[in-house]
């Protein structure tokens, strides 16, 4: 066995590693709002445009974090699009009352949504790009690490 002595700045490789790992897990998450923009479905544009990305975080080196998000609050038609409901009615009173598409509504019962599962559908179409993103780097890393560090900067053994 040889012993290859390396000199490395093992802070300055961690950073390097982190920052590419992260601008690509950004590019992943970029791919996957751009598609769920493309597959959700569109009544008056609100669902669409909730659509954002939450900022990717570093956990261990092993555990990564983002997360892309559709409606808030405010808009709950994205639980309720990709779950779907059952038909339904109102717990207390005679009739439901609300305002769909500017009319308002009174109705003793309602139909449920069937579910359409868009994210589910984006995420297992994003999936084979997001991985290949990763494997990429992978490659990129293996090829920077040992050119950098066992051939050294003049291309030859250390």
């Amino acid at each position: 066995m040889i012993n290859v002595p390396i000199g490395i700045n093992v802070e300055l490789l961690e950073q390097a590693i982190r920052t590419r790992v992260m601008q690509t897990l950004s590019v992943c998450l970029e791919i996957v709002r751009f598609e769920c923009e493309k597959a959700s479905p569109i009544d008056t544009g609100e669902l669409r445009e909730s659509i954002r990305i939450e900022q990717p975080k570093w956990i261990t080196p092993f555990i990564l974090e983002g997360q892309v998000f559709a409606g808030d609050m405010e808009i709950v038609q994205a639980y309720y699009t990709e779950k779907g409901t059952r038909s339904h009615g109102p717990v207390f009173a005679r009739s439901m009352h609300f305002h769909w598409k500017g009319v308002e509504i009174f109705a003793k019962r309602v139909m449920g949504v069937t579910a359409m599962n868009w994210m589910q559908s984006v995420a297992d179409f994003s999936r084979p790009r997001v991985i290949a993103l990763f494997k990429a780097l992978e490659a990129e890393f293996h090829g920077w690490l040992f050119t950098s560090i066992v051939m050294g900067p003049s291309g030859g053994l250390r």
